[in-house]
């Protein structure tokens, strides 16, 4: 059966699927404008209509609901429909701006004192309170004690380690009942930015599983699937009903703390449907047919995608070149599992730790190939992990590794790497070079397809395991046994301290090497560093040397090498109001204050 037949028949089934769930019409009361708490926060864009669904789709499906587990990218992204944080962040203006917090005040570049928002309610309709916020940063900062002694965080929360500086800890008190005070101890410039990620969570609703050591157990899928109801948080939405790759139903908080100024509770839509789907070619063909609301459009797809436009009346965005990257890494984690298993074969990992190694696989990739093949010239080569068009941040210093396979293999072959007479490529020990790479099968076949091709011209044998995201995110986050892979994310929204959790030695996003108690190469020991003195600072120009250092030492070592990216396109039905498209980010980042005509 053909591409094209497959996806056909996954358009039939969302379609079907679809059709089960019918809103009932829009009941939601307006407030009257007297009795609307003072601190609910009163938004300024064109007041809407209650009524109509929003209809989406997506390939990779969060695998939790509890923010305490370590956070994947589409566990996040359907968290933050569900809970709301002390700040949050403006894709349109760029900025952090008042979330739970109606006010905050900074001194010493040290002290933040917030003062939180009174008369609000969690989506269950219990107050929310300063016990709320002191509750959840006991959690992040819990700590147990393992079999041999040693301390280690209770809850594996990717937030915590953004709350460490130089080994001490974010210290954190009630002033009164709306007032608390963070004090780092020393200026750390991303403080603002880092708390904006911290979801805040209702005492009254897991106080109880804290006590009886079940609290990683709570909010996971089978919560969603057979109690939606108990997972309860303050942002705009709750779930209505969830069924693991098929779809995930959310409806609006009946006590959302966001109103317009007719007195209107946000959201205005009746319910927001996002529908699991097998790959990026059935979530394009979904919203090009009209099935769906949204949906970002790949450069290949684009020309027939616009000559649907006027047919499903939507729009296409030109937004640019995307944030998002793709990059290629080797494991290089030595040591064994707890079944005594090398998490790489040892003779792997001797060429893979190899910088020279590292160094010829990077020269030897057509990056600019990749963009030709997958996105038709509609996207760029990455030099660095940071956007050259971010000119605050970026190294413009940096030298390129333009494709030159000949380079490439005159690096082999001082490294002491030979070719037999098959052209093969064979170590110093005669062991044949070769390798496997972990690939999402909702990734752009064209990519891994140059790759294979760009290998096999050194000698290089590569096996593709094609696996569905949230298993590659399983084996790269938690199992570690494999040799090479490659993800697209988004990192950073306006400070590359974003970067944290992948660049020091501690993170969790460290991919090549994560969680090290300490750093295990000279090289990363000065990244830590680095880390360290530039986040001392508010001045872009104090920290933007260390940064290109950063960049400098990424780019010697390549523990990391960045592919390409695709120019962002994003389609979305003309009949949405109020959209606020910013220059990056989810072109539905305001969803609360979408509307149409019912």
């Amino acid at each position: 059966m053909s591409w094209v037949a497959i996806a056909g028949v996954c358009i039939v089934i969302a379609s079907l699927q679809l059709r089960k769930f019918k809103p009932p019409p829009s009941t939601k009361p307006r407030l009257p404008l007297a009795t609307i708490p003072s601190d609910y926060c009163r938004m300024q864009q064109p007041n809407g209509k209650c009524g109509g669904t929003f209809v989406t789709s997506f390939e990779q499906e969060p695998k939790t609901f509890n923010p305490l587990t370590k956070i994947d990218g589409p566990s996040h992204n359907a968290q933050k429909l569900l809970f709301a944080s002390l700040l949050e962040y403006d894709y349109e203006h760029q900025c952090l701006v008042p979330g739970l917090a109606k006010h905050f005040t900074i001194q010493d570049n040290r002290i933040y004192r917030f003062t939180l928002r009174q008369g609000l309610q969690w989506s269950d309709g219990h107050p929310f309170s300063i016990e709320d916020v002191l509750f959840t940063f006991d959690l992040l900062f819990a700590k147990t004690q393992d079999a041999h002694g040693h301390h280690e965080w209770q809850f594996p929360s990717t937030c915590v380690n953004k709350f460490i500086y130089q080994q001490k800890q974010l210290a954190y008190k009630k002033i009164d009942d709306k007032t608390i005070e963070f004090e780092t101890p020393i200026v750390w410039a991303s403080f603002l930015e880092d708390l904006s990620s911290v979801f805040i969570l209702p005492k009254h609703k897991l106080e109880e599983s804290v006590k009886n050591n079940t609290l990683l157990r709570q909010w996971n899928l089978q919560t969603a699937v057979d109690n939606p109801q108990d997972i309860v948080g303050m942002g705009p939405f709750c779930i209505k009903y969830f069924q693991p790759g098929e779809r995930l139903i959310l409806v609006p908080n009946p006590y959302y703390w966001k109103v317009d100024n007719l007195g209107q509770r946000l959201p205005y839509v009746d319910a927001y449907i996002t529908q699991y789907v097998s790959n990026t070619t059935v979530r394009t063909i979904l919203f090009g047919s009209g099935k769906t609301d949204a949906a970002p459009i790949g450069p290949m797809d684009l020309q027939w995608v616009k000559n649907g436009a006027s047919r499903y009346d939507y729009t296409v965005y030109d937004r640019g070149p995307d944030i998002k990257f793709t990059f290629f890494w080797f494991n290089l984690q030595s040591g064994v599992t707890s079944h005594g298993k090398h998490f790489v074969d040892p003779c792997k990992l001797k060429w893979f730790s190899d910088v020279h190694f590292r160094q010829a696989i990077l020269y030897g990739l057509d990056r600019q190939g990749m963009v030709e093949a997958n996105y038709l010239g509609q996207g760029e080569v990455w030099h660095s992990f940071i956007h050259r068009l971010d000119g605050r941040w970026y190294n413009p210093k940096l030298h390129h590794y333009d494709y030159n396979p000949d380079k490439a293999k005159q690096i082999l072959k001082e490294a002491g790497f030979r070719w037999d007479e098959q052209g093969n490529l064979m170590d110093v020990d005669q062991q044949r070079v070769c390798f496997d790479i972990l690939w999402s099968t909702s990734g752009t076949n064209t990519l891994i397809t140059t790759l294979k091709n760009n290998m096999a011209d050194l000698g290089i044998e590569v096996n593709v395991i094609n696996l569905d995201f949230k298993a590659l995110l399983e084996i790269i986050n938690h199992h570690y046994t494999y040799d090479s892979a490659i993800v697209g994310f988004r990192f950073g929204q306006n400070d590359p301290n974003d970067f944290l959790e992948a660049l020091h030695s501690g993170g969790n996003f460290h991919y090549w090497w994560p969680n090290q108690t300490q750093a295990q190469t000279e090289w990363e020991k000065e990244i830590d560093m680095l880390l360290d003195l530039q986040a001392q600072s508010l001045d872009v120009a104090v920290r933007k040397p260390y940064w290109d250092r950063i960049q400098e030492i990424m780019h010697e070592q390549v523990p990391w090498m960045p592919l390409c990216s695709a120019n962002h396109f994003t389609g979305i039905k003309n009949k949405w109001k109020n959209l606020r498209i910013p220059p990056r980010g989810n072109i539905i980042w305001n969803i609360e204050e979408i509307w149409c005509d019912p």
